[in-house]
């Protein structure tokens, strides 16, 4: 319990724009149950990976830690930033060409960090969906581009990201809709955190 008590503290204190005091919501959808523990399905290597997205994922949406502080990943005009900063800067400078590559860039840095990650939960995927609908439901986000992302054909999720994601804004809104969804995800499969627990004695 007090290790699972320790995930979940870690899981908020990567918060990303989500305010620290934003409760990781528990699925009620029944088919948490056909996920949480099971072996290729949510086990707990699949819990370690997903701590492994939310960590590179967080650090391309709100910067990297470095001391104190966050550091942005992309240099625009000789300063750093993140995807969330780069989308306030893009409203002032709308299509501006620098602009342009770093969000190229960015893109291009979340598909090579996704990509085992979809590969390895492909079986879970139409179970996965049903919560996905569920977090859009009681989150409140109810066009949200995760789940056209969620619901596309096996290994089309680049193509359908690449034409959804036309801007900063778009970006950003995605990776907060997809690392909320995810620390709500490992939140809701205790038998999964128990075997990560398990996997990362092992492993120390």
């Amino acid at each position: 319990m007090a290790f699972r008590s320790a995930l979940l503290t870690l899981l908020l204190a990567v918060s990303g724009v989500v305010r620290s005091d934003t409760k990781l919501i528990t699925f009620v959808n029944p088919t948490i149950h056909l996920l949480d523990g099971v072996s290729f399905m949510i086990d707990g290597f699949a819990v370690h990976n997903m701590l492994v997205v939310v960590k590179k994922t967080s650090a391309i949406h709100i910067g990297k830690p470095e001391g104190k502080k966050l550091v942005g990943l992309y240099k625009f005009n000789q300063e750093n930033y993140s995807v969330h900063q780069l989308a306030k800067i893009e409203s002032q400078f709308p299509n501006n060409a620098q602009l342009n590559k770093l969000l190229a860039q960015a893109k291009h840095d979340f598909m090579a960090i996704t990509k085992p990650f979809t590969e390895d939960i492909s079986t879970a995927k139409k179970l996965i969906l049903s919560l996905i609908y569920e977090f859009c439901e009681r989150r409140n986000r109810h066009d949200s581009t995760i789940l056209s992302w969620a619901n596309c054909r096996p290994g089309g999720e680049e193509e359908v990201f690449n034409s959804q994601i036309h801007s900063f804004a778009d970006f950003d809104l995605f990776l907060g809709d997809l690392i909320l969804f995810l620390k709500d995800l490992i939140h809701s499969c205790p038998k999964a955190c128990e075997q990560y627990k398990e996997w990362y004695k092992q492993k120390m």
